[in-house]
């Protein structure tokens, strides 16, 4: 199909547009009436054929998975070397004959199994297969079963027979550091470079290099070794902070959680300053004009991003700056319609100002700047439980985790050693999108729900649609508790503020722990 095809929706909707901006009286409204069926019928044709072809979201989630199965590899290894340098600083003896890196693989066969599914899914998928064919055969290797290593031998014999050089060097670079040791140190540093230059810093490198220098070189070993165990115990002490933190919000999350709606359920969600109330006070229509004009321009958007050369995205991929800028571009290009059509096409033409109709406030009549600033800290820790336990119930339902494509970038650029890589980033997550997202979906649509349907159904509803616009099946639990959390802060609170500071420290929380687990 021609490229031009696919942009025949948006330029129909461009020319409505402009016809119900231009027209008046009836023809306008007539205009704005077809604008808004061909907006609709765009949206849910779209939606519908995700649904019965989802190729292009599966590509994106297979990903993401793929790139998120370092992540317990790396914490089961940290925590291993952690508790083991724990016991040679208490029993004065190590916990066993083997070094403690070396004992770190030991009990990783669960999450080993994990990776190779998801490294499996994405491999004929993936731009660089035989860097994640290279991923695959480290946690075969290091699973140690022998069915597992017989196809991690395979694997690598079938890089090695490649016509392509760089694949051929790879799969030596393997076949060396896990079946057949390099004949001579000329081999041993070629293959490092191999390695160096292949595979970004984190797990997979470290276990290839650590498997190579143990087959061609002791002192190479050794040397590394200790690094590695030096690093990972740094990394342990980090984690272990960061944790015992999570634990404190955690319970202190769940006594307060018990509190909100034990009071919520009393009081029947009745505001005790009527004047104060989270909701705006137009039909719910407006609610889905906004919401059907927002996913139409998003689609649009994406026809027109298909027409950027390839080479160019690509290119853009390699450099982590540039990625973390087109990122927050990008976020703010598909957000900010949505604010701007809440103004334009709700608000204004009824005389109402947006920062006041979503009560964008530091103040309230019973709570100051500090007690926002509280509450937005307090309903943070109220989402550990809660996500914790959608955590749990989406196990059951075979979800192994969130499949959002920004934990990858995330990951990624906790391994980079750029800050301002770390520095965009976390603005775009933590700041950037806290803020277009509560205005969006606690502000607005809370605030339109609660109006015409009342508090329990607006905390319901405001929720489900949070969690799934984000197109995320793996952490659909996970997204639908955290937006309930929100709206219910939204409602107790009624100021947004706290909401920015909730959202924000989740999102930077997830950005400081990946920096504390691979920096």
């Amino acid at each position: 199909m021609p490229p031009f095809v696919n942009l025949i929706p948006s330029l129909v909707l461009g020319v409505l547009s402009v016809l119900a901006l231009v027209l008046k009286d009836r023809a306008k409204l007539i205009a704005g009436r077809i604008l808004l069926s061909a907006a609709t019928l765009l949206v849910v044709g779209f939606y519908a054929m995700m649904l019965v072809n989802p190729t292009g979201i599966n590509k994106l989630q297979t990903g993401a998975a793929a790139a998120r199965v370092e992540v317990p590899l790396k914490i089961h290894a940290m925590f291993s070397v952690g508790i083991g340098r724990v016991w040679e600083a208490v029993f004065s003896r190590k916990p066993g004959d083997k070094r403690i890196i070396e004992v770190s693989t030991a009990g990783i066969g669960p999450v080993a199994k994990t990776a190779v599914v998801a490294l499996d899914k994405f491999v004929k998928e993936s731009p660089d297969p035989a860097v994640t064919k290279a991923k695959l055969i480290a946690v075969l290797c290091a699973g140690a079963k022998k069915k597992d290593c017989q196809r991690a031998d395979k694997l690598s014999e079938d890089l090695v027979k490649s016509a392509l050089d760089r694949e051929h060097k790879i799969g030596e670079a393997l076949r060396s550091a896990f079946f057949k040791a390099p004949t001579s140190a000329e081999k041993l540093q070629e293959h490092e470079k191999t390695i160096e230059t292949t595979l970004p810093p984190g797990w997979f490198r470290d276990y290839i290099l650590l498997s190579l220098y143990r087959a061609g070189d002791k002192r190479l070993y050794d040397t590394f070794a200790t690094k590695l165990e030096d690093n990972y115990c740094a990394s342990f002490y980090k984690a272990s902070a960061l944790f015992s933190i999570g634990v404190i919000g955690f319970l202190v999350g769940l006594v307060f959680l018990i509190i909100q709606l034990g009071f919520v359920s009393r009081r029947d969600l009745r505001q005790i300053a009527e004047g104060e109330k989270p909701e705006i006070a137009v039909p719910l229509s407006s609610a889905f004009v906004v919401l059907v004009a927002w996913q139409a321009t998003q689609i649009c958007m994406g026809q027109l991003l298909k027409l950027l050369p390839e080479g160019a995205l690509k290119a853009l991929g390699h450099n982590p700056i540039g990625l973390a800028l087109f990122m927050m571009v990008s976020y703010l290009v598909t957000m900010g319609p949505a604010i701007l059509y809440i103004h334009f096409l709700v608000l204004k033409p009824r005389g109402l100002s947006l920062v006041k109709s979503l009560n964008i406030r530091w103040k309230t009549a019973s709570a100051g700047p500090f007690k926002m600033l509280t509450a937005g800290v307090l309903y943070w820790c109220a989402c550990l439980p809660l996500v914790v336990l959608a955590s749990i119930l989406a196990g059951y339902t075979g979800s192994t985790g969130s499949d959002n494509p920004v934990l990858a970038q995330i990951v990624s650029a906790a391994k980079g050693p750029d800050p301002t890589v770390l520095i965009l980033l976390f603005f775009t997550i933590a700041v950037l999108a806290p803020i277009c997202e509560e205005i969006i979906f606690r502000g607005f649509l809370y605030g339109v729900l609660r109006s015409n349907k009342g508090a329990f159904l607006a905390l319901i509803g405001s929720a489900f649609v949070f969690s799934a616009i984000h197109l995320d099946k793996g952490g659909l639990f996970m997204l639908f508790s955290i937006g309930f959390v929100l709206a219910l802060c939204y409602e107790r609170t009624r100021s947004l503020i706290p909401c920015f500071i909730t959202h924000g420290m989740w999102n930077g929380g997830t950005l400081i722990l990946s920096v504390a687990l691979f920096s």
